[in-house]
């Protein structure tokens, strides 16, 4: 798996787990990588179906003020 793909899962996992620290940690890491918001919308989305909409809300809003 590509840095990419892997910060993606890493995100995932953080903002299902509602991590804060992780969730910024890797947010910050990831806009450090050139991935995109919409990256991170799409891997929040699969924590959605899995973790359910607490997890994306989280993750969510969490990446919109660091992508800012």
């Amino acid at each position: 798996l590509s840095r990419k793909q892997k910060k993606l899962m890493a995100i995932a996992v953080a903002a299902s787990m509602r991590d804060s620290h992780a969730v910024h940690a890797q947010l910050q890491g990831a806009k450090n990588l050139g991935i995109t918001l919409g990256e991170v919308d799409e891997a929040l989305r699969v924590a959605f179906m899995l973790a359910g909409m607490p997890a994306y809300v989280y993750g969510k809003t969490a990446a919109e003020s660091i992508f800012k």
